[in-house]
């Protein structure tokens, strides 16, 4: 572990809220190409999926050109195997979909995140580090991923850049 972890700031989250643990992200798309003179039926059911442990940010369908319909969103959940089952559920309904309307499927799923947890030593040195600079100190699960390496995030909303700096030793 580094000597001086990097803290990521989390502009959607409450000030001073430490992230028990960090969402994991899997970004999706998927292409279909319905038959020529074939109907089209409006939507895919995706939106209206119940996505145990997990939850869609950024859904958007597209009806870009005749006869094709382009779907692509973000599924994010706080456990890996949350994260594979609401994967499963959103490619399970799709193809269902495309299937009865006799369509080409196209998919593509990418993960951009593993869920991450950050050790308790530096959840109680960074809780003591904002308390003892005077800020409120809470703690929780956050849906906003972390960038590749960094392990530890607290909330800044609200804040203005600087209003966090407490002592030098994070």
């Amino acid at each position: 572990m580094a000597e001086h972890p990097v803290l990521a700031l989390l502009p959607g989250e409450p000030p001073g809220k430490i992230s028990t643990i960090n969402a994991g992200v899997i970004s999706f798309e998927a292409t279909l190409i319905y038959p020529p003179g074939g109907e089209m039926p409006e939507g895919l059911g995706v939106e209206e999926l119940y996505l145990p442990g997990a939850k869609l940010y950024r859904l958007r369908l597209s009806y870009d050109e005749p006869g094709m319909c382009r779907l692509s969103c973000e599924i994010r959940a706080l456990r890996t195997d949350h994260l594979a089952a609401a994967l499963d559920l959103v490619l399970r309904r799709v193809t269902e979909h495309a299937a009865l309307a006799e369509a080409v499927l196209e998919t593509r799923a990418v993960r951009l995140a593993s869920p991450v947890a950050p050790p308790a030593i530096l959840l109680e040195r960074l809780a003591r580090l904002l308390w003892e600079a005077g800020h409120r100190v809470s703690f929780g699960p956050s849906w906003e991923p972390l960038p590749a390496g960094i392990v530890i995030s607290v909330g800044s909303r609200g804040l203005h850049a600087g209003s966090l700096r407490g002592p030098s030793a994070w």
